[in-house]
């Protein structure tokens, strides 16, 4: 026995091919979003450390003593907090070893990589995402030179947990997951209701990706829209030689009143 599956209807091509766009794009922009997003935590966090760094300048740590080190600390204590400070901020001598006084317990997790070292030497800063050793914590580090009389004094590094930006991220994520289908599933059913009556009314129609926003940009915040397009001739738009014939006017007006009835008495 064969199984002969009845071919879909045009209206239900019509539903699937725009719901399948629509989704497409959907998740296009989300990526996208998710990757800006992203980025902009992580400038946010470089920010931050380099406002930390411009403490450490100006506080001019050198190997003079303990005291000025003692002083930057009192400083970093407040900027980062007692609990980001026990963990992600270290002093290094020019070799890369911990310096005296020694450093925090937590902080022993934070490594010095070859690459830093080697930028630390030629005094520049280098910005790096890591994974605290034991743990599988991210964190932003920033690790800085502090030169004096030409030569390198001292290697601090500082960082700040991913936590917060991969928070937000989940958020990001989690909101996607319930909008998109939403806004994929109402969509669907309003092209698929304009599409219908269109046919109804006995006109041809497609579905069309569109940039165009007009009312229906500012209308979609508040609730679910559709637009109604009708052809030009020549498919001339937005310019001073466009038309649009009388009947397709009608055409598409009357599919709008329509569509408007339905959805009004239902």
């Amino acid at each position: 026995m064969t199984l002969r599956l009845r071919p879909l209807s045009i209206r239900t091509r019509l539903t699937l091919w725009y719901g399948g766009v629509l989704l497409g794009i959907l998740v296009v922009f989300s990526m996208v979003g998710y990757s800006v997003l992203h980025f902009g935590l992580i400038q946010d966090l470089d920010a931050s450390l380099l406002t930390v760094a411009q403490v450490l300048r100006d506080a001019k740590v050198s190997a003079e003593g303990p005291g000025s080190e003692a002083e930057v600390e009192t400083l970093l204590r407040e900027l980062l907090g007692a609990e980001f400070y026990a963990k992600f901020f270290r002093f290094l001598d020019p070799q890369g070893r911990p310096a005296p006084p020694p450093s925090r317990p937590g902080s022993q997790g934070l490594l010095l990589s070859p690459e830093a070292r080697a930028n630390a030497i030629r005094g520049r800063e280098t910005f790096e995402t890591v994974k605290i050793a034991g743990s599988d914590e991210d964190v932003r580090l920033l690790t800085v030179p502090i030169v004096r009389n030409g030569q390198l004094a001292r290697i601090v590094q500082v960082g700040m947990s991913f936590q917060r930006a991969d928070a937000a991220l989940r958020r990001y994520v989690r909101t996607l997951v319930v909008l998109i289908p939403l806004g994929v599933a109402l969509a669907t059913v309003g092209g698929a209701l304009i599409a219908r009556t269109a046919q109804r009314l006995g006109h041809s129609c497609r579905p069309m990706t569109s940039g165009a926003g007009h009312d229906a940009q500012m209308m979609a915040r508040m609730c679910p829209t559709a637009m109604i397009f009708v052809p030009s001739v020549k498919g001339i738009s937005h310019n001073p030689a466009e038309h649009t014939d009388d009947t397709d006017l009608e055409a598409g007006a009357n599919v709008l009143l329509e569509c408007v009835l339905r959805l009004a008495t239902r």
